[in-house]
């Protein structure tokens, strides 16, 4: 059955600095989005030293992906995210069969 309801992961390689004023920025992003399911973000470290780790933004059972879609757009703005993270950001949606 088709729920309509969307995951989506938002993926970028993390700052060259470790990142810990850009998680508290994202963090807080995160804690703004109004619309949509509770957003969480994980790290993937492939290991050895000339590996960039990977970010990966988690938003799950979203019921109004447009409206979502549009929150996050609005938080991003106000994020004050480093442009190397904005313009990384690739985005994978899959909705719920």
């Amino acid at each position: 059955m088709n729920t309509g309801r969307e995951n989506w992961y938002i993926y970028y390689p993390a700052p060259r600095d470790g990142g810990p004023a850009a998680l508290q920025r994202l963090r807080a992003m995160q804690q703004r989005l109004s619309t949509g399911g509770v957003g969480r973000v994980s790290i993937e470290e492939r290991g050895g030293e000339t590996t960039t780790p990977t970010w990966m933004e988690v938003y799950e059972d979203i019921q109004d992906p447009g409206a979502f879609a549009a929150a996050l757009a609005s938080a991003l703005r106000e994020s004050q995210l480093p442009s190397e993270l904005m313009t990384a950001r690739r985005i994978e949606r899959f909705r719920s069969l």
